[in-house]
């Protein structure tokens, strides 16, 4: 049925729909598998982080691309504000999976149609230093 859906050809509705709730299904047990093995490896000491410069901004679109099914599938908006360009020192891939988390969460356990805002501060931390918040 998949090279059918990527070969254009018919498929009737029910299949169609079917091969999306599976599709949907398929990535839940995914990040699922994923997260039990995260939290294995948390748990044995065996995550690395790989720390480098990141923008903030990268790790956002990161994250928003990961929730954008949660969003849309929910008929919900979702605003983010990033007015301006933030550096921070971390791993990109697991902030994204937190943000994209966090994001999703919101999704979840907010109404159909609802409206989601994402903002950014920055506040003096120890020594002077901005923290973006």
């Amino acid at each position: 049925m998949a090279n059918q859906l990527l070969s254009g050809t018919q498929v009737s509705a029910g299949a169609a729909q079917a091969h999306t709730v599976l599709d949907r299904q398929i990535g839940h047990m995914s990040r699922l598998l994923d997260d039990l093995l995260d939290a294995s490896r948390a748990a044995s000491g065996k995550i690395v982080l790989k720390l480098a410069p990141v923008r903030l901004r990268d790790v956002i679109n990161s994250a928003l691309e990961t929730s954008h099914p949660s969003v849309h599938s929910r008929q919900q908006q979702l605003r983010v504000n990033l007015p301006e360009e933030v550096t921070v020192s971390g791993d990109l891939i697991r902030l994204a999976q937190v943000f994209a988390n966090l994001v999703i969460n919101a999704s979840q356990f907010s109404d159909t149609g609802a409206r989601i805002a994402m903002r950014r501060q920055v506040r003096r931390g120890r020594g002077g230093n901005h923290c973006p918040r």
